[in-house]
């Protein structure tokens, strides 16, 4: 589970599927089981499961969904897409109403499993509120920041002063601490 998870699970699994509940992101790695498919269910999807690696993104406070197939097969449902079948290496993905199916690098997508934070071309607003999930600290930025693109890897093992004062290396932005509101705010230099 990465950080700022909840996840909501049966103290005992049904006779007939096991099921579970997420609002953030989770790397699974399920048991085949075909008498008993897993699914895990989120605030705008469900994904089935019959034995597989992949990794589910559904922050009910953020509008990007996403599900990576790491291994396997899945099928994912929305209200929009009945039953879209995953390959290895993909990427299903929702973005205020517009969903697709992506060829990605896995292992780049699940680097936060291994302590790192690893993107390519995100809106940096993206990557800051991803950190302030993170590391459970306040940051505060303008929304011309979600403009700007940026690409790198990041040691989630580092502190949140260190990170973010790295960040300031990569990208056109300066940050100051407000110690009365215990808040990060980063503006545009």
């Amino acid at each position: 589970m990465n950080a700022g998870t909840r996840v909501i699970y049966p103290t005992e699994f049904e006779k007939d599927k096991r099921e579970i509940y997420v609002d953030g992101e989770i790397y699974i790695e399920v048991a085949r089981d075909e008498e008993r498919p897993f699914y895990v269910r989120t605030k705008d999807m469900n994904v089935r499961v019959l034995g597989t690696k992949f990794n589910v993104t559904a922050y009910e406070s953020e509008p990007i969904r996403s599900v990576v197939l790491a291994q396997g097969c899945v099928q994912v449902e929305t209200t929009q897409t009945p039953k879209a079948i995953l390959a290895p290496n993909q990427m299903f993905s929702s973005v205020e109403g517009k969903e697709n199916i992506s060829q990605v690098d896995v292992e780049q997508m699940i680097s936060w499993v291994n302590g790192l934070y690893c993107f390519n071309s995100a809106d940096l607003g993206i990557v800051l509120k991803r950190l302030s999930t993170y590391y459970g600290i306040n940051v505060e930025f303008d929304s011309a920041l979600s403009k700007i693109k940026c690409s790198g890897k990041i040691d989630l093992k580092d502190n949140f002063e260190t990170v973010i004062n790295g960040l300031t290396f990569v990208a056109p932005i300066s940050y100051a601490y407000d110690g009365q509101y215990k808040t990060y705010r980063v503006v545009k230099k």
